[in-house]
């Protein structure tokens, strides 16, 4: 069952109606059956997986917390992380490991036992993560209730595709007493509809495209090739935004506030700023349980001003980051082109560390920023932009090999294979090209004042207007094939 489906609607109107008529000390049971069924159709083992998880970590958190002793909390707590990482290596990377091995010594057979990946482990497994480091270093306490810290880590808006959510945020809420808000469940349902836009009109009508170029490149011109990967950025943020905007909307009904996950990443100045716009509760994720941690272990252990010649800060600094995008392109699936892609990241953030003094004086000197601002913030979003497209070709592509081609032959302008061009320019990519400008409005508008601030100073039969043409573009240009979201496989 996913978030575009009719049969979803129909679950997800039963849940409110059920949710908002039983009292509420019985409310978070109802969430829990919702969300074990939701997960459990997409396979019945999947639901046996995820509550034996659960159930594991609640009680090492749980003993965690009745020890004082520093050296027990912390045994309980490598457990923890050994068995979570652990079921993640398993479920996840078994076969690409087993496989890469094999091909690597290709004289050594070995038979390999494929094993199913159960949706959103990844997501799961790093709430529970998030949720035992939090305990072990006491900034929160563990949860009594197994009910309800269930809820926490099956929660169904998120369950499959983030936004990864703190404990210390979404725990507490199930505890409070909900009552209907006219004006949260409108608001809900406008983030819903705008992530049904996304998905249905811009992002499935852009895979078409996408798909026939990426599946075969050696079929297709430079030029197709170009515009199939300026499409591919937008399907991918309009499939995982649109999918964060209904969950984020859904919550909002159900009267619960989760992360946000996106801020118009592509206005981004500069690939920091786009990590801080872009999956932004992954990015918290590897910054504060990851970066953090991997840069703070490193200084404490080096104890001159100079490693190898490199500023200790530098050292640590470019070090961490690249360990961290190369797990961060790791997490994202076992496919050694979301490891290049995740060092490809960690490679530009390195350079604008190192560059950072630089490019100040350069600045400074050319005044570029004060002269000509509007010019200035054009230049460095243009450059971030084409810096993201071009990392986003290993993202996509079904091989490093397949990567490398594209790559070589984006630069080469050749024009073999130019006919083929039409086959991805036709009425599709025209609506959905259509769709982007007005995603492009909406995001402008979002990015200087607030979309929610436009719409309030609309009148009422403005606004209602806005919907009524949102919801009939939908249902009129809308791709409604029950296609999967693109972050479920990770």
């Amino acid at each position: 069952m996913t978030f575009n489906s009719f049969e979803f609607l129909i679950f997800f109107s039963c849940i409110v109606f059920l949710f908002y008529i039983i009292p509420h000390v019985y409310r978070w049971a109802i969430l829990l059956l919702a969300s074990y069924f939701f997960y459990a159709k997409c396979n019945p083992a999947y639901g046996f997986i995820l509550f034996l998880v659960t159930a594991i970590d609640y009680l090492l958190a749980i003993m965690m917390d009745r020890y004082e002793d520093k050296a027990a909390r912390k045994k309980i707590f490598v457990l923890g992380i050994v068995f979570n990482l652990g079921l993640l290596f398993f479920f996840k990377y078994f076969n690409f490991f087993i496989e890469s091995f094999s091909s690597l010594f290709g004289t050594i057979h070995i038979s390999i036992w494929y094993i199913l990946l159960p949706s959103g482990i990844s997501y799961y497994t790093f709430k529970n993560i998030s949720y035992l480091v939090d305990v072990y270093r006491k900034e929160h306490k563990a949860e009594k209730h197994l009910g309800k810290f269930a809820l926490y880590v099956s929660f169904f808006p998120e369950v499959l595709c983030g936004p990864i959510d703190r404990s210390k945020n979404l725990l507490p809420q199930f505890y409070q007493n909900v009552v209907w808000d006219y004006g949260r469940f409108t608001s809900g349902l406008q983030l819903m509809f705008w992530g049904y836009f996304k998905k249905l009109v811009i992002a499935d009508r852009l895979s078409l495209a996408v798909n026939s170029v990426y599946d075969a490149p050696a079929n297709h011109s430079s030029i197709s090739l170009l515009i199939a990967t300026y499409f591919f950025a937008f399907q991918l943020y309009c499939d995982f935004s649109g999918y964060t905007d209904i969950a984020i909307g859904i919550s909002k009904i159900l009267g619960y506030d989760l992360t946000p996950n996106f801020k118009q990443p592509y206005f981004a100045r500069s690939i920091g700023d786009f990590w801080r716009r872009w999956h932004i509760s992954l990015s918290n994720w590897l910054r504060d349980y990851l970066f953090l941690p991997i840069t703070y272990t490193m200084m404490d252990n080096i104890k001159s001003d100079k490693f190898f010649g490199i500023r200790v800060e530098n050292f640590t600094y470019c070090t961490g980051i690249l360990i961290t995008w190369f797990l961060g392109g790791l997490w994202h699936g076992s496919r050694w082109t979301f490891v290049v892609w995740g060092l490809i990241q960690g490679l530009y953030l390195v350079v604008a560390h190192l560059s950072k003094n630089i490019r100040k004086k350069i600045n400074r000197k050319t005044k570029w920023e004060k002269k000509i601002p509007i010019l200035f913030c054009l230049f460095q979003i243009f450059i971030t932009f084409h810096l993201v497209c071009f990392s986003w070709i290993f993202f996509r592509a079904n091989s490093v090999s397949d990567a490398l081609y594209i790559v070589t032959r984006l630069f080469s302008f050749s024009t073999a294979g130019a006919s083929s061009i039409s086959s991805i320019l036709n009425i599709d990519t025209i609506l959905a090209f259509i769709s982007i400008l007005a995603l492009l409005l909406v995001e402008i508008i979002e990015e200087r004042k607030g979309i929610q601030n436009f719409l309030d100073k609309r009148t009422t039969w403005q606004r209602y207007l806005i919907y009524y043409i949102g919801l009939l573009y939908i249902l009129m240009f809308g791709v409604f094939r029950n296609t999967s979201f693109i972050y479920f496989q990770f």
